[in-house]
């Protein structure tokens, strides 16, 4: 028959263990509030956000990757753009047609951007909702002035795509 004693034992004994199982479940709840890095992520840096038609921004896309190895993905001179869209003008970002073994290196690299506050494409004949004249001399037209997103397009989709950064043109 356990004795008074016994009882003290088992009953520190107890004590002990939830105890320790509450420390436990305290330290997991203490780790969810670690932010858990995704295995790949970008980030738009913009030099500005205020810009003029027809001017440029410099900028950089920011990858991390945390998959443990650098990747290896095709382009040509970059895989990386960032162009400037609102519900009026949607880009179509478009790349030289080459093969190049591009490395996104394990961690933080940076790849530099220009961004333009022009249109991407125009036409000197034909003009519809997608594709804007030409300027008398050939050249881009300007956007027009608004609030506009710089987006982040991929040549090769590597990465999920960052918050867009907002940016207002100015005459």
């Amino acid at each position: 028959m356990p004795t008074a004693a016994s009882h003290l034992t088992v009953g520190h004994a107890l004590l002990l263990v939830l105890g320790l199982a509450a420390s436990a479940c305290a330290s997991r709840a203490d780790a969810g509030r670690f932010v858990v890095e995704p295995p790949l992520s970008a980030r738009i840096v913009l030099a500005d956000t205020t810009v003029t038609t027809g001017g440029t921004i410099n900028g950089e896309v920011v990858v991390a990757n945390n998959t443990g190895e650098d990747l290896t993905v095709m382009g040509c001179r970059g895989i990386f753009a960032v162009a400037l869209a609102n519900e009026a003008v949607a880009p179509f970002p478009q790349w030289p047609a080459c093969a190049q073994e591009i490395t996104i290196p394990i961690g933080e690299s940076v790849h530099p951007v220009t961004v333009s506050a022009q249109h991407m494409a125009c036409s000197t004949t034909s003009v519809n909702e997608t594709l804007v004249r030409c300027e008398n001399d050939g050249s881009l037209p300007p956007l027009p002035p608004g609030q506009y997103e710089a987006r982040l397009y991929q040549s090769t989709e590597v990465v999920p795509a960052p918050t867009p950064v907002e940016v207002r043109l100015t005459r």
